[in-house]
């Protein structure tokens, strides 16, 4: 990482550098900073599923064959970008170490040391990483193309589009090339055929995740007005890890069935088996209450009163989340008077509270 307050040096952070941003990204996994999902899920993803990580190969894409980093052909460099992809940030700091002791002349290992410094420090340290790296290695096509995505994140689209027509000279069939394009065309009036573009994206599993993630979210703001159209991408999303964590895309997914669908058949087959999922235990509470709040809703389609017909159902609704609180969830949820209805007579009338 880049000391604060730095000037750009037209060098490669050193190993020792390199090893205290490392460190600094384990601590602020362990302090629980950083996105939303991090206090109860760590960056490190486990062992066995990052030592299963590979590099991407060619992709083939709507008749064209695609290449994430293009012009880096060394191996060692290319699954370090696939370990930042997959969220094994520990083991990409490892590895890149390992591969700077080995191969100190090789500036490719700016690239992925420049994406990591972005994903866990920011996009200032970034831009003053690429910065550096672009002054000594002004040709470096992959680092390019971080500066472009760096442009967009600051909304200078015509800067990015400038710079991308140059990259495209070099590396013409490069994935984020192509991805940055895609922004930009977003950005300006997306074509008739976008959000088919995207769906493949989504789909096609030899894409990075990251890719994939970033076709999900783009589709999702294009096409995601019908609820079913949101169900499909979630349920999409979950089935590859990314940066987001299981987890939230799981709440995503039932938020959609409970809150919007109100359709408790459908999301009760979710939620169950996904509880029993050990990547869901980072937001368990809140799809405890998602699933106790899918059980009421069935049993409101038996009768609206608590009968035998509905007691089983509302048994395992309070046995997730007490009454009370329950009572209190209930006020943001559709026909939550209703629902309320199958519990008010396990609370004591003195603990609830006025107004509600």
């Amino acid at each position: 990482m880049l000391p604060p307050n730095s000037t750009p040096r037209p060098r490669m952070p050193s190993v020792a550098r390199f090893h205290w941003c490392a460190c600094a990204l384990l601590g602020l996994a362990l302090a629980g900073s950083g996105s939303r999902d991090a206090q109860a899920q760590p960056l490190r993803g486990p062992q066995d599923r990052c030592a299963e990580v590979v590099a991407s190969g060619p992709i083939p894409y709507r008749g064209t064959t695609l290449l994430e980093t293009a012009d880096i052909k060394t191996p060692e460099i290319r699954r370090i970008n696939a370990l930042i992809s997959a969220r094994c940030y520990d083991e990409a700091a490892a590895a890149i170490s390992d591969y700077q002791s080995k191969a100190p002349q090789d500036y490719q290992i700016e690239f992925v040391v420049n994406r990591l410094i972005w994903l866990t420090q920011g996009a200032e340290a970034a831009q003053e990483a690429v910065t550096g790296s672009l002054a000594t290695h002004p040709d470096f096509a992959s680092v390019k193309v971080l500066q472009a995505s760096l442009y967009l994140e600051q909304e200078r689209y015509d800067d990015a589009r400038g710079l991308l027509d140059d990259i495209a000279k070099a590396i013409p069939n490069d994935l984020w090339l192509m991805i940055d394009r895609m922004k930009i065309e977003l950005h300006d009036g997306p074509k008739p055929d976008m959000a088919a573009r995207l769906k493949d994206m989504l789909k096609n599993a030899q894409f990075p995740p990251s890719a994939r993630e970033l076709a999900g979210r783009s589709l999702e703001r294009l096409t995601g007005s019908e609820s079913e159209i949101r169900k499909s991408i979630y349920r999409d999303m979950l089935t590859f890890e990314s940066a987001t964590p299981f987890s939230m895309k799981a709440v995503n997914l039932a938020r959609e069935l409970v809150i919007r669908s109100n359709n408790p058949d459908e999301s009760i087959a979710f939620l169950e088996p996904t509880m029993a999922d050990p990547r869901a235990a980072a937001r368990k509470e809140e799809l405890n209450q998602l699933l106790a709040v899918a059980y009421l809703q069935k049993a409101a389609t038996i009768n609206a009163a608590p009968t035998s017909g509905s007691a089983a159902l509302i048994a395992r609704s309070v046995g997730l989340v007490e009454p009370l609180t329950m009572y209190r969830a209930l006020a943001h949820v559709p026909n939550g008077l209703k629902l309320r209805a199958l519990i008010i007579d396990r609370i004591d009338p003195k603990q609830l509270p006025r107004g509600i």
